[in-house]
């Protein structure tokens, strides 16, 4: 979620049909955080819907990253993003997975 949160958004403000996707998503963390024992395993099964808001953008960035150089531009940091999202994500549970399965 550390680069496809805030592209999901993007996805939605340019794709009609996956702002139902964001919009159900939202409305769902926001009823569960309301409830007083959160486990974060409820959430994640609306995690989908925000990648496929954000591959709405991601896929339209990348359709358009020939037309001028802003998009190839963009295209660049969003796969650079990609790349350090998946580094952090490794770096951050892979000392806890180490601890917990030797």
């Amino acid at each position: 979620l550390l680069l496809a949160y805030p592209l999901s958004f993007l996805g939605a403000a340019q794709e009609r049909r996956a702002f139902p996707l964001v919009l159900t998503a939202l409305v769902f963390i926001l009823l569960y955080s309301n409830l007083p024992h959160k486990e974060l395993r409820f959430i994640f099964p609306v995690l989908p819907l925000f990648n496929a808001s954000a591959a709405t953008f991601i896929a339209r960035v990348h359709i358009n990253r020939s037309k001028s150089w802003f998009q190839m531009l963009l295209w660049l940091g969003i796969i650079g993003g990609l790349c350090v999202s998946c580094l952090v994500s490794v770096m951050v549970f892979l000392r806890p997975a180490m601890a917990n399965y030797p």
